[in-house]
């Protein structure tokens, strides 16, 4: 992760959960394919800054819910007709799910709340 986007992130946007947010809405989808690339890659980003600072300050609430956030939200991009829309949006999932199932499995111990995500998860990826 690069230090200098989480500084630009945490000086210049004064609430990067709600960048998030409003990256995420389904209104997004409408727009070109190579514009919606490059929203999902900007969601990277801040999903990515969202994290270190929520690490650094061990606030775990926030790493669990900006997880949650991407992996209910990305989903209506993988129908995106632009292949690497499709293509970022996977990979993302599988590293926000990767991340989720991290705290909730070792923080929270709630095995049986990742295990129904993970049965959610799987008509994505066919």
């Amino acid at each position: 992760m690069n230090t200098r986007l989480t500084l630009f992130c945490y000086r210049h946007l004064p609430d990067p959960r709600s960048s998030l947010e409003a990256m995420l809405k389904p209104k997004v989808t409408q727009l070109p394919g190579h514009i919606q690339s490059v929203f999902v890659q900007n969601i990277i980003k801040l999903y990515s800054s969202l994290l270190v600072k929520a690490e650094l300050e061990n606030d775990e609430e926030t790493i669990k819910e900006a997880g949650q956030l991407l992996v209910e939200k990305l989903p209506m991009f993988v129908q995106s007709a632009d292949l690497e829309v499709q293509e970022r949006v996977l990979i993302i999932i599988f590293l926000a799910f990767e991340k989720l199932y991290m705290y909730m499995y070792v923080h929270t111990n709630m095995q049986r709340n990742v295990v129904h995500l993970m049965i959610c998860l799987l008509p994505i990826f066919h």
